[in-house]
C-alpha cells in the first residue's frame, strides 16, 4: 500500500486520468497499441504474433520495437473484458513503479534483516530521477522482475533448492520480455556473483592475517619522536619544561605545549639550571 499511495503521489495527476490520458502522442500510444495487440493476436492466430499489422508486407513487425510480452500477457484479460487501450497502458506504466519498488524493498531485506533499509531501497529504486526523466518511455519502467530475479538468485545461493532455481528462471525470463535492455544487463550478474563469492574465502584468509602483522607496525610507528627539544636539560632543570613533554603527545602541536613554558624557560636560564643547547 506505501507504494501505491507514493506512486499516486509521484505521478499526479495521472491517476486522476487513467482511461482518457497519456503523457504524449509518441511512446505512449506506440506502447499502447502493443499491449492491445498481443491481446488480439494470442487467443486467434498465437504463431504469428509477431506478424504485427504494421508495415505491410513486412514480417515479424512486432519485434521492430520493444514487445512487451510479458506484462501484455499479464493484462491481456483486461483488454478481453473491454477496458480500453489507454487504461491498459496506465495500468502497467503505474505498476512499474508499484513492483519495482515492493521488490527491491524484498530483496534487500532479506540481504539485511533491516525494514528500514528495505523500505528506502525500495523508494530510491521506485522513484529515482532517470524514472521521471523518461516517464513517456512504459518499457523502461518495466523493472519489476530484476529486484525479483536477484532476490530467488541469492535464496538459490543460500539454500540451493530447485524452486528457487526454477523462480530465478522465471523472474529473469520475465525481466527479458518485459524490457531487452535490462534483461541484459541482468544476464552477467549471477557469473559476477559467484566470482565474488568465490574470492571471498581469499579475502578473509588475507584479512586474519593482518592482526598478526599489526602490533608489530604499531611498535614501529611509535618510534617517532613525540616531544620537540630545544635545548638540552640538566637534571634539575626537566621542571621548569615539563609542560613541553607532558603535552606534546597530545592533539595540540608540540610547539604549542612548550609555548605555554616559555616564560618558565627563559627563567631557568637566566637563574643557571638550563644550559641552551
Amino acid at each position: 500500500m506505501l507504494f501505491t499511495a507514493l506512486t499516486a503521489v509521484m505521478t499526479y495527476p495521472q491517476i486522476l486520468h487513467m482511461s482518457d490520458a497519456v503523457h504524449d502522442d509518441g511512446d505512449p500510444l506506440l506502447n499502447a497499441w502493443t499491449l492491445a495487440w498481443v491481446a488480439h493476436q494470442l487467443p486467434r492466430a498465437p504463431a504469428h504474433l509477431f506478424d504485427a499489422n504494421i508495415f505491410y508486407p513486412e514480417r515479424r513487425t512486432l519485434a521492430f520495437s520493444e514487445t512487451l510480452l510479458a506484462p501484455a500477457v499479464v493484462v491481456a484479460p483486461l483488454h478481453w473484458m473491454g477496458a480500453g487501450p489507454i487504461l491498459v497502458h496506465n495500468i502497467v506504466f503505474l505498476s512499474g513503479f508499484i513492483v519495482s519498488g515492493a521488490g527491491m524493498a524484498l530483496l534487500v531485506r532479506m540481504l539485511t534483516g533491516h525494514a528500514g533499509a528495505a523500505v528506502l531501497a525500495g523508494l530510491v529504486f521506485a522513484f529515482l530521477p532517470y524514472r521521471i526523466d523518461h516517464y513517456a518511455h512504459l518499457q523502461l519502467q518495466q523493472t519489476q522482475c530484476l529486484p525479483l530475479a536477484l532476490w530467488a538468485f541469492h535464496r538459490l545461493l543460500r539454500t540451493a533448492r530447485p524452486r528457487d532455481g526454477v523462480l530465478l528462471g522465471l523472474f529473469a525470463a520475465g525481466q527479458i520480455l518485459s524490457c531487452m535492455y535490462y534483461g541484459l544487463f541482468l544476464v552477467p550478474y549471477p557469473s559476477a556473483a559467484r566470482i565474488s563469492a568465490r574470492a571471498r574465502p581469499l579475502a578473509s584468509a588475507t584479512a586474519r592475517k593482518w592482526p598478526k602483522a599489526a602490533p608489530r607496525g604499531a611498535a614501529i610507528s611509535d618510534r617517532r619522536p613525540r616531544t620537540l627539544y630545544t635545548g638540552s636539560c640538566s637534571h634539575d632543570s626537566v621542571s621548569p619544561n615539563a609542560g613541553c613533554f607532558r603535552d606534546s603527545s597530545r592533539w595540540r602541536s608540540p610547539l604549542q605545549a612548550c609555548g605555554r613554558e616559555s616564560t618558565k624557560t627563559r627563567n631557568a636560564i637566566r637563574a643557571g639550571r638550563m644550559q641552551p643547547g
